[in-house]
């Protein structure tokens, strides 16, 4: 109630809202003695660190960097760089929750990554006045605590003199956006969080202003509105989706910048223009519940289905250099379609390719995408002019589709209909190098289910229907749910075992002597209820400190039978 009031009393002051944030988290910290206001988090003792796995993950994270676009201004060489964005020093490395709550043994930002990397230089003015301005007490970044960290930091306010000085410097600029949400903190349509702040766009406007050579790189572990991208055009050089990368992530970053890793990852998703584009817009974000109304067609599948234009399309990344894609066979058989290409590197530096294969299915019964990736391979590191042979090899059952309403009449079953089914290889989504065809001639029941996932409140769902041979966006109501929950419990009961009094111990099923229904039948109703739920709270007593619960042996006469409490880790935190 307090916090309800502080919210009201402060809405519309930023500057005494971000005052009494931290105030609130300060006394929090006080009361409860969590730490939470620490503004680093350390491990203890250099023993921590394990060379071979900060080299891994430097590796991996400039791995899983895109490359957006790119005018031929990266890799970045020889040149003083100014950069600007207050998270190139207090950069976003992790998303939040049980797997960002973490105490890293150390933390390489943006700045630490430029200042280790040899090919480039700073503008070293530049960041005195962003490291000034940052340490001032009223500018240190709040960390928050659990479900109430930061989405982003505050943006030192630019002048046109700040930057102007800066251009004069450097040719080159760098501009940060950080973003961070994640377990109990999920991004929200609002600025500072999927669209940029005031600040935010003050500063591209700025920067783009009085340099030529702008590269945006974004400090986000989720997508966020690129639809201000449209105002700049070429004004922007170069973007690279740089994700949240760890503890390394400001090496990683720097090695992409530099050439001294060529970008290979590609998109995950599909980057829209406007928020409004995406088909789950319209039925997300509900307390109660959520209507699944883009059914099959999420993501690319909707996008490439009804020809939607995007800002950047799933799969899309760019290299440093160029390959080639040729195929060399295309093989079925009754359970598998195998398709070879040769990718060569016909650029000047060496890299890697993400080859992709999606399939184009025939118009049936069923609403389809028009493409559905079913395999993807990333080369080798291939030198200029080399080549790597690459099989990509596919299951018939990835090319299925399940039948939740019985129109092919095999209800609640994965069915590979007649007709047929084209492939194309590439690096995207896009992908328009056509291979052979696969002519089904007849409808195959792939794997039978048991029909049990309709709904019991009936909704319309995406679906598809061809006009003049043209496949066109339309609505369908969703199946109803006609089985009986209570009928499936019932019918679906295990045998009962008969109860028995002789002591038998997990010990003696280990060994061989008893059998498991045999130790089941001398457990007490209190036994097996514990068995069936775990003890039900983190940080249990019978395991390690910070774990996320016990099962099995969680009571005592569980114990004494031979059946050890099972210590779960909090997630991606471990213990």
């Amino acid at each position: 109630m307090l916090y309800l009031r502080y919210e009201i009393y402060v809405e519309g002051n930023m500057k005494i809202k971000k005052q009494l944030d931290k105030l609130i988290t300060k006394i929090i910290d006080k009361v409860t003695g969590s730490g939470l206001m620490q503004e680093e988090n350390f491990a203890s003792g250099d023993k921590t660190i394990n060379p071979h796995m900060s080299k891994a993950l430097r590796e991996c994270g400039a791995e899983s960097i895109v490359m957006l676009k790119n005018n031929g201004i990266l890799p970045l060489f020889n040149k003083t760089v100014s950069v600007f964005g207050r998270c190139h020093i207090d950069y976003f490395y992790v998303g939040y929750g049980s797997g960002g709550d973490v105490h890293p043994a150390y933390l390489v930002n943006l700045i630490d990554g430029l200042k280790n990397n040899d090919k480039i230089k700073l503008n070293t003015e530049l960041l005195d006045i962003y490291m000034s301005w940052r340490n001032q007490k009223e500018n240190l970044p709040c960390h928050g605590w659990w479900g109430h960290w930061p989405y982003n930091f505050d943006e030192m306010p630019l002048s046109d003199e700040i930057v102007e000085t800066a251009s004069k410097k450097s040719s080159t600029a760098i501009i940060v956006i950080g973003r961070a949400a994640g377990e109990d903190r999920e991004n929200k349509l609002i600025e500072g969080s999927y669209y940029l702040t005031q600040k935010e766009k003050d500063m591209i406007r700025l920067v783009t202003k009085y340099f030529n050579e702008v590269v945006v790189i974004l400090d986000c572990g989720n997508i966020i509105d690129m639809s201000w991208l449209v105002d700049y055009g070429d004004k922007i050089s170069a973007i690279l989706y740089a994700w949240q990368l760890g503890q390394e992530s400001g090496n990683a970053v720097a090695d992409v910048l530099t050439g001294i890793v060529n970008p290979s990852a590609k998109l995950p998703d599909t980057i829209a223009i406007n928020y409004g584009d995406y088909p789950s817009c319209k039925n997300f974000g509900g307390k109660d519940y959520n209507n699944y109304a883009e059914d099959i067609f999420v993501g690319y599948r909707y996008f490439e289905t009804f020809n939607k234009k995007v800002l950047f399309p799933f799969g899309f990344g760019l290299s440093y250099t160029n390959f080639t894609i040729k195929p060399l066979s295309f093989n079925c058989d009754s359970t598998d379609i195998t398709a070879t290409v040769e990718v060569t590197n016909v650029g000047e530096y060496s890299g890697k390719e993400v080859v992709q294969l999606y399939m184009c299915p025939p118009i049936a019964k069923l609403p389809k995408p028009t493409k559905s990736l079913v395999a993807f391979k990333k080369t080798k590191l291939l030198a200029p002019k080399e080549s790597q042979i690459i099989t990509l090899k596919v299951n018939k059952y990835y090319l299925s589709s399940f039948d939740d309403s019985g129109k092919t009449g095999f209800l609640g079953s994965y069915v590979l209909e007649k007709g047929t089914y084209k492939f194309v290889v590439g690096n995207s989504v896009k992908a328009d190098i056509v291979l052979k065809e696969l002519v089904v001639n007849k409808t195959e029941q792939i794997v039978k289910h048991n029909h049990i996932c309709s709904v019991n409140v009936p909704f319309n769902r995406i679906s598809t229907k061809v006009d003049n041979g043209k496949i066109i966006e339309t609505l369908e109501q969703v199946p109803q749910n006609n089985r009986s929950l209570k009928d499936r419990i019932i019918n679906n009961m295990p045998k009962a075992l008969p109860q028995t009094t002789e002591n038998i111990t997990f010990d003696m099923v280990k060994s061989g002597a008893k059998t498991l229904d045999e130790f089941v039948s001398s457990l007490s109703l209190v036994e097996l209820e514990a068995l069936s739920r775990g003890e039900g709270c983190m940080n249990s007593s019978l395991g390690a400190e910070g774990n996320a619960g016990a099962y099995c042996g969680i009571i005592h006469s569980l114990r004494e039978k031979g059946v050890p409490p099972i210590i779960t880790c909090d997630g991606p935190a471990g213990i």
